[in-house]
């Protein structure tokens, strides 16, 4: 029985360990703590996307790096794709092939695109580059073999999910990072 308590005593310390650092970190180094939970949250979608293999994609990579493309910079934006969109997905089980090339040359080229616009409002950025970037995503999975109908559908899906992210969490978001 003590052994028990013990255990549950320890885990609790190491939960209010992690909490305090996160705090500190917070306090004293904001962006790069920021950046580290963002990658993080990322990561754990994507592995779960990919692991119970959704028909469309739930992840906010695009709406992360956007906000860390507009509030690092375009290289942490494409460390942050990498980091938390090919690693989780290949670790889930996904393939690395001429498509993932491609889906990540485009996200990272939209990220780059993204950087012109910094001055810009963020919002109506953000949901114009999405709307592009899901448009020719949809183009080459055409291209790639994907069914028509299925790829209006993900297309559908994938820019209401980035507009749900990019209106309820860009304020959010930016009011944590500054």
């Amino acid at each position: 029985m003590d052994k028990v308590f013990l255990k549950k005593q320890f885990k609790i310390s190491n939960f209010i360990l992690l909490l305090t650092l996160l705090i500190v970190s917070m306090i004293l180094i904001r962006k790069i703590t920021m950046f580290f939970v963002l990658t993080l949250i990322a990561s754990v979608i994507v592995y779960f996307n990919y692991y119970i293999r959704l028909p469309f994609d739930l992840s906010p990579v695009l709406f992360f790096s956007l906000v860390i493309t507009r509030e690092f910079s375009f290289i942490f934006s494409a460390v942050f794709i990498i980091i938390s969109g090919i690693i989780p997905m290949i670790l889930a089980g996904g393939t690395f092939d001429h498509t993932t090339i491609f889906y990540t040359s485009l996200i990272i080229g939209i990220n780059y695109l993204s950087s012109f616009f910094l001055s810009n409002n963020f919002i109506i950025t953000a949901i114009l580059i999405s709307v592009l970037h899901h448009v020719i995503a949809a183009i080459g999975s055409i291209i790639f073999g994907t069914d028509p109908r299925k790829e209006i559908i993900n297309l559908g899906t994938k820019i209401l999910v980035d507009l749900f992210y990019i209106l309820s969490f860009s304020e959010l978001l930016f009011s944590i990072i500054k």
